[in-house]
């Protein structure tokens, strides 16, 4: 049998809020605030996305990146880089996952 990687990525939206701050000097301070995050396992010949879904096939939500990590450790995945990107004046965090499996 031959084993190989196969790899997922994680995908997290995020913004930042401003918040009172309690010390003297400062009047705000940002706090990331995380919106729903998925996972991302590639694109479909027709240029479809395919998310990890639920039982009911819809797509599972995750509320941090971490979340989803952990999740995925149950099935031996594991954080291999991680990265953020900017479009359209948004972040986004990515996780790249990757685990071992045999044909």
């Amino acid at each position: 049998m031959k084993k190989y990687h196969e790899y997922c990525e994680i995908v997290s939206p995020y913004r930042y809020i401003a918040e009172q701050s309690k010390f003297k000097n400062a009047k705000q301070i940002n706090v990331q605030d995380f919106e729903n995050s998925y996972v991302l396992f590639g694109t479909t010949k027709d240029g479809n996305l395919i998310f990890l879904q639920d039982d009911n096939g819809m797509v599972r939500y995750f509320f941090t990146p971490l979340d989803a990590a952990n999740y995925l450790s149950r099935d031996g995945w594991y954080l291999t880089k991680t990265f953020v990107t900017t479009f359209d004046r948004r972040s986004y965090e990515h996780w790249i996952m990757a685990r071992e499996v045999e044909d």
